[in-house]
């Protein structure tokens, strides 16, 4: 045979683990005949005070598993989302190839035959590169850049220095 404390901590825990109207009646009809009225409705009061802490506590650890939850998936969109803007950045700096480090000072500095609006990706078949190039370029006479035809320099010009003049001579150099 149980105690009357074990009792008590028995029906606390089935009341605890199996909330229900019905049980509670139940519960408390058989309370009032065992230990009285006054007694019961405090038994009651401290199951529903603990169901009621229990019920916080697991609301609270659910919201914080939800925070947590949240907080992971906005890191991996925000990791996402730079990466993909890294990529972009360096995809930009290596195709127009705006930048370019300087071993001696560790630093980076513009390129400025790359910084103009009609730069293009840098590639062996690109219409834009250095002053460098082989034989058979054509050079803007007005900013320097240099193309792989008379035509390349034209629309170049026409775009980036306004109308031109009748002739080649008048905006190119072959270099």
């Amino acid at each position: 045979m149980i105690s009357a404390s074990e009792e008590m901590e028995l029906i606390h825990h089935f009341l605890l683990n199996n909330p229900s109207s019905s049980n509670e009646v139940q519960i408390m009809q058989y309370l009032i005949e065992s230990i009285g009225i006054y007694a019961s409705i405090y038994f009651m009061y401290h199951v529903y005070l603990n169901n009621d802490i229990r019920c916080t506590h697991y609301a609270t650890q659910q919201q914080l598993h939800d925070e947590q939850s949240l907080h992971s998936y906005i890191d991996e969109l925000y990791k996402h989302y730079m990466q993909c803007y890294i990529d972009q950045i360096y995809g930009i700096i290596n195709d127009v190839n705006i930048i370019h480090v300087d071993a001696n000072a560790d630093k980076l500095m513009a390129n400025e035959l790359s910084m103009t609006e009609e730069a293009v990706p840098c590639s062996p078949t690109s219409s834009v590169s250095s002053k460098s190039d082989d034989d058979g370029r054509f050079l803007c006479k007005e900013c320097n850049k240099s193309y792989a035809s008379k035509d390349g320099v034209l629309k170049h010009y026409k775009k980036r220095h306004g109308p031109v003049a009748k002739g080649p001579r008048n905006y190119c150099v072959t270099i």
